[in-house]
């Protein structure tokens, strides 16, 4: 099977994620397993065309954002036309949703459903992009990979036809190795990526800002993205500068090993398509705070995290200072997350993903020749 990956982001870029880092998990194991995978990112700087573990990438467009972005979705069908395949992925992006690459095959086409917030962010920059995400959704894709069960309710409501398959994002196997906690003193710890509005930042600090005399506990934030400045200045004007620590963007063993020190991990998202954060803290052993929204109250289990009204930040004040003071409660939560997150290995996700591309390649081929008969 050839496969042509359509997804923004990049897993080497600065402001790479949690979408390139499933689409790179997934797509190692496909060409493991004899299968052919080139992907289509948008450049960055430094960036070149590369074959990674057997993936090939390659990246279009220009190298400074935003206009790598646009330059991105402008030669698309370009790339889409030029390149040959039996299936095509195109993984959705903000702030629109779908890119539309359906036009420009007659393969069949996969459209997977990481980023899905088109409507929150009209709503955030009061332009309607969800024009773009409702009439995609509704008249130019059929098949769905979906990370929770939320998200296939949405497009159903658009798409009765849809034809979905909810495949969570899976947990690197380091996740589950065991990590010296570290010497050091407690911390508290956000890690994700610097989006004020989607992850809760401004919320987290808010809260923070409500018990951290009485707890005398730092807090820890690890991640990259657009909103760092805008991040640093919040810190500073709620005159929090001395007690939250920020380190950057972590990966591999130092992100675990970061996960491991921390005395519980706070995910204070307004809205998510699933929350791998999540997921790998709890692989961690570590005990979360969470609102309790969709998709987080759906990816943690009840039994692994303290779950806060939405966006009450009193509450989650309140929840910080609880398991602060309560190392056997931390402890009894991470037990529970780590057994919860088992159920998140990259193996068996990547295997179900496959299956899932045979049916759709299947199904459209059989579609097609009772069509020609």
């Amino acid at each position: 099977m050839k496969i042509l990956h359509i997804d923004v982001d990049d897993l080497k870029s600065p402001l790479g994620g949690g979408q390139s880092r499933r689409t790179f998990e997934i797509n190692r194991r496909l060409v493991s397993w004899g299968h052919e995978v080139t992907v289509v990112t948008a450049r960055y700087p430094g960036s070149k065309d590369e074959i990674i573990e057997g993936v090939k990438y390659l990246r279009i467009g220009r190298d400074k954002f935003p206009m790598s972005f646009v330059s991105f979705l402008l030669s698309l069908r370009k790339v889409v036309k030029a390149i040959p395949h039996d299936l095509l992925v195109e993984d959705f992006t903000s702030p629109i949703s779908c890119a539309f690459t359906s036009l420009w095959t007659k393969k069949p086409v996969v459209a997977s459903a990481q980023f899905f917030f088109a409507h929150e962010m009209s709503k955030k920059y009061l332009i309607p992009f969800f024009l773009a995400e409702d009439i995609g959704v509704s008249y130019f894709y059929k098949n769905f990979v979906v990370l929770a069960a939320e998200t296939k309710k949405k497009i159903l409501a658009k798409n009765k036809k849809a034809n979905i398959k909810v495949l969570p994002e899976g947990v690197e196997d380091i996740a589950f190795e065991t990590y010296d906690s570290g010497a050091g003193l407690p911390f508290i710890l956000f890690l994700g990526r610097l989006d004020i509005h989607q992850k809760g930042i401004d919320l987290l600090l808010r809260s923070y800002k409500k018990i951290k005399d009485e707890i005398q506990m730092p807090l820890v934030i690890a991640g990259t993205g657009s909103d760092e400045k805008r991040m640093f200045k919040m810190i500073s004007d709620m005159g929090l500068a001395s007690s939250v620590k920020f380190v950057g963007k972590v990966s591999g063993k130092q992100k675990f090993a970061l996960y491991s020190a921390a005395e519980f991990v706070c995910v204070p998202s307004r809205y998510e398509t699933f929350g791998m954060v999540a997921t790998e803290a709890g692989a961690c052993g570590k005990a979360i705070i969470a609102f309790d929204v969709q998709a987080l109250n759906e990816v943690i289990s009840r039994d692994a995290a303290l779950f806060v009204s939405p966006y009450n930040v009193q509450a989650y004040a309140e929840a910080m200072l609880t398991l602060a003071g309560n190392k056997n409660l931390c402890e009894q939560l991470g037990q529970a997350g780590r057994k919860n997150a088992e159920n998140y290995r990259w193996d068996n996700i990547a295997k179900e993903q496959e299956r899932f591309y045979e049916e759709v390649i299947k199904v459209t081929s059989d579609e097609f020749r009772v069509s020609s008969e």
